[in-house]
């Protein structure tokens, strides 16, 4: 399960990787799949329905302000509360 807590008044997302490392260059690494976390909201994402081959060895995720599969763009410090678990 993949749990965001979005603390501020803007729109934020998660981007999440399916690749054959877990090393993501941002701004060139084009995410598997995106979701957005509403101003002031929750994402509650239990990972195995997203459909990602689970099978891969590099399943990553990062965090940014944009919408762009390839966005760049870091959140700040608290604007997030993140927590993963895997079962």
């Amino acid at each position: 399960l993949f749990h965001v807590r979005n603390q501020v008044a803007s729109i934020r997302y998660v981007k999440l990787f399916n690749l054959p490392s877990a090393s993501v260059t941002m701004g060139s690494t084009a995410a598997t799949m995106n979701f957005m976390i509403p101003a002031s909201g929750e994402l509650n994402l239990p990972i195995p329905s997203v459909g990602l081959n689970m099978g891969g060895t590099g399943i990553s995720f990062a965090l940014t302000t944009g919408q762009s599969l390839t966005d760049n763009v870091a959140v700040t410090a608290s604007d997030l509360i993140v927590n993963y678990s895997w079962a």
